[in-house]
């Protein structure tokens, strides 16, 4: 269980950073050290990983549940901060 669903976060984001959380703590980046984010079709949900410049808090890379509808609803009002960083697998 450890590796599945503990390594789940919660992503959050506004204009200018991403707020990821693990439901005690939440720590704030700005996009700029994004490397990128995948998105992979798990048959019923999807699946995304951050990828990080640099280590963070939570390791360099993050993973957690994607609404894809919330991620374009996103990039359609905020055009140009992750967008063009979003990879589908």
């Amino acid at each position: 269980m450890r590796f599945t669903l503990l390594r789940l976060k919660r992503v959050e984001l506004s204009e200018t950073h991403i707020y990821i959380s693990n439901y005690f703590k939440t720590y704030r980046y700005p996009f700029s050290d994004i490397e990128c984010i995948k998105v992979s079709d798990l048959l019923l949900f999807k699946l995304a990983k951050v990828e990080f410049t640099a280590k963070t808090s939570f390791g360099r890379n993050v993973y957690f549940l994607l609404q894809s509808h919330y991620l374009a609803d996103y990039i359609e009002k905020f055009p140009g901060t992750v967008g063009n960083k979003v990879i589908d697998n």
